[in-house]
């Protein structure tokens, strides 16, 4: 797993690429990692990419109170 947190700051695409890149710079050992972004406010075309992707992970307050 790879993961970001964010307190205070909109996630938006741009946290998800990263993720992407830092992945792919891993390489093989990588490549089926699952990518996590924490925070308590996400772009909504993000939480719509992430529902439909199965590497992504999107874990909003409500969920880290229901203890993840």
């Amino acid at each position: 797993m790879i993961g970001e947190a964010k307190a205070g700051e909109r996630i938006v695409r741009r946290h998800l690429d990263r993720l992407v890149e830092a992945r792919h710079q891993l390489g093989t050992r990588a490549v089926e990692a699952r990518l996590l972004l924490v925070g308590s406010s996400f772009d909504q075309g993000l939480v719509v990419e992430g529902a439909d992707r199965d590497d992504v992970e999107i874990v909003d307050l409500d969920r880290l109170d229901h203890r993840y």
